[in-house]
Order: structure tokens, then sequence, then C-alpha cells
């Protein structure tokens, strides 16, 4: 009896296995996709600030 339970749990634990696995890619990904957009956002931010103080302080110097 011991030994059918365990079998079952055993199996039901392998229907479950490819969902779980296929969930814990999914979430590593969606991890490194969100990952890969801050680094991006980031960089963008820090050039688009850079480009704007630039044309803030030519601008300044034109209009002095």
């Amino acid at each position: 009896m011991q030994t059918n339970e365990r079998n079952l749990m055993l199996a039901s634990m392998h229907q479950v296995m490819p969902l779980w696995n296929s969930f814990s890619q999914c979430m590593y990904m969606c991890v490194y996709i969100f990952l890969l957009f801050l680094s991006f956002s980031y960089i963008f931010s820090r050039r688009i600030i850079f480009c704007v103080k630039f044309y803030f302080s030519e601008t300044e110097q034109e209009n002095r």
C-alpha cells in the first residue's frame, strides 16, 4: 500500500514537473528581460540627460 501511494505521488510529480519547468524558465526569461530593460533604460536616460544638459548649456551660451 505504501509503495503504491508513493508511486502515485511520483507519477503526479512527474506530471507536474514539466509545467513547473516551463513556468520557472518563463520566470527566468521575464527576470532576464526585465534586467535588460532596466539597464537599457538606465543607459538611455543618462544619455538623454547628458544631451539635454549639453543642449541647454549651448542655448545659454548663445543667449549670453
